[in-house]
């Protein structure tokens, strides 16, 4: 792990459990991963919470329980870990394994473009444009070119873009 001025560095522990996790660099190892998340939680650190909600929601290494999967992710996005709110905001938009709820994928797609996530930004604007978010058409096309600016797919916002702007019709 990381050392700054003899301190760990927390986030060392999130890096170490994906390594174990995905078997990038290191044999893949369920329960190697689960121990550096749950060191990470001991430390606050908000990767390695989201971590240990994507094993509960996956069943990964634990027994599936996504109401503790919902609120691992959730406290991760509340201490401003961007994946955590994107997830989220996929997961109530999809409807996996919940019940789909456009309050919660705005809640969490919000959190998201506080926090400069382009996924965010291109549903963001998109939820102006079916009226769930108020704003206006300039709201609706900030978002779009930010989610551009910030890598989401091109081709997905110059559509959006031009949706906004009245040139692209279904």
């Amino acid at each position: 792990y990381l050392m700054l001025n003899g301190e760990e560095i927390a986030a060392t522990n999130t890096l170490i459990g994906e390594a174990y996790l995905n078997g990038v660099g290191v044999e893949k190892d369920i329960v190697s991963a689960r121990r550096w998340f749950e060191k990470g939680i001991a430390q606050s650190d908000p990767g390695s919470v989201f971590n240990m909600g994507y094993l509960y929601q996956k069943g990964i290494g634990v027994k599936a329980d996504m109401k503790k999967a919902l609120e691992l992710m959730a406290q991760s996005c509340d201490s401003n870990y961007l994946r955590a709110c994107e997830t989220l905001g996929e997961i109530y938009y999809k409807g996996e394994d919940v019940d789909a709820n456009v309050e919660e994928t705005v809640r969490w797609y919000t959190q998201g473009t506080r926090l400069n996530g382009a996924k965010s930004h291109f549903y963001f604007s998109n939820y102006i444009l079916l009226g769930y978010i108020d704003g206006d058409k300039s709201d609706a096309l900030y978002n779009a070119k930010r989610a551009k600016e910030l890598g989401y797919d091109p081709v997905a916002c110059d559509w959006l873009q031009l949706k906004i702007n009245g040139e692209m019709h279904e």
